[in-house]
């Protein structure tokens, strides 16, 4: 869970506790519950490609990020909404970015071979070399 910190830094979402909401009955805590989990990125990214770019973005700053990679997973159609905006989104940043497709729910379907071979050219394209080379 994350949120915009006060100085515009990405940081841990404080708890309701933490936010000093404190739970009186069975009629709030649903509220409470639902507050914390609408805002989770996840959810967010599933309808707005600009706040999961934003978050992306975000994430690859706070982390210190050299590189970023996208995974365009054709097991789960929802990852996948906006990725190609959200590449962009990150390479306008200047971070540069991978994409390669995937499958989560069938693993079989995955081509390793041609997904390392697009991982060493997008290496050696950033000046990197093999180990062992």
């Amino acid at each position: 869970m994350w949120e915009d910190q006060e100085d515009g830094s990405l940081g841990p979402r404080k708890t309701p506790q933490q936010k000093g909401i404190h739970i009186k009955d069975r009629d709030q805590a649903p509220h409470v519950l639902a507050d914390w989990q609408l805002a989770l990125p996840d959810w967010q990214s599933y309808y707005a490609v600009r706040f999961k770019s934003e978050h992306m973005i975000g994430i690859a700053k706070k982390w210190h990020c050299d590189y970023a990679s996208v995974h365009f997973n054709r097991g789960c159609e929802g990852t996948s909404v906006g990725l190609p905006e959200n590449r962009a989104a990150l390479i306008k940043a200047g971070i540069p970015t991978l994409a390669f497709e995937g499958n989560m729910a069938d693993p079989g379907e995955v081509d390793e071979v041609a997904i390392m071979h697009r991982v060493d050219v997008f290496m050696h394209a950033h000046g990197h070399q093999k180990l062992g080379d």
